[in-house]
């Protein structure tokens, strides 16, 4: 007779995905999803958004989506805030701000959000909204590449190919470009090709046997 909301939520991911004996129906979860999202479910509010940017259920509309996300992330939701911080960096419906896209990534980033991690490191990185810090950017894509970042390993191994906050270590670079490659990264192939090219028998070795490890 009082519907909770997260309950609401939940049912419609069911629905959605067609699991628990439950028919495959997209749109009809969709709306239980935004019941949800009217009520204050932040990961419901995320997905909403995520049905107006990409199209699922309705006709893509990404003012709708970041209208969307900016609900979820005020709710504290650690993907929305990232997303909301890409739209400050990219100029999507805002002017383009990089010190608002950091205050965003911070508060992704705190709540160990891979994606606010790696997106921090870049601004870091490259001194975007933020003090140029090498050494705190190479700490973030640790932390990013714990959790799961593809990205993030791509670009910790270019930090440790040029010596970037950290001293130069091309058989760690190696490593880790390998290990974005393995993960689908196509873009770390190139660097991995340049990395090998410099390394001696007993570097590659080496590095062959870190990753094993």
């Amino acid at each position: 007779d009082k519907p909770v909301p997260v309950v609401t939520y939940y049912l419609g991911i069911i629905r959605y995905r067609g699991e628990a004996g439950q028919r495959k129906d997209p749109k009809a979860a969709m709306k239980m999803i935004r019941r949800a999202a009217e009520q204050g479910v932040a990961e419901a509010q995320r997905d909403v958004g995520r049905d107006f940017e990409y199209g699922w259920t309705v006709k893509a509309d990404l003012k709708s989506a970041l209208d969307w996300y900016e609900r979820a992330a005020e709710n504290g939701e650690s993907w929305a805030q990232w997303r909301i911080g890409m739209a400050f960096v990219n100029g999507e419906w805002r002017r383009a701000d990089p010190i608002q896209a950091v205050t965003y990534f911070q508060e992704s980033a705190d709540a160990g959000d891979k994606d606010g991690l790696t997106s921090l490191a870049v601004m870091y990185a490259t001194g975007e909204g933020v003090a140029q810090d090498f050494v705190r950017a190479r700490e973030l894509y640790e932390q990013a590449a714990d959790a799961g970042s593809v990205h993030a390993l791509k670009n910790l191994a270019g930090m440790y190919a040029r010596g970037e906050g950290v001293e130069v270590d091309l058989v760690q670079a190696y490593v880790l470009c390998m290990q974005a490659e393995e993960r689908g990264d196509e873009e770390a192939v190139h660097l991995r090709k340049e990395t090998e090219a410099q390394l001696t028998p007993a570097q590659l070795a080496e590095a062959r046997s870190r990753l094993a490890q």
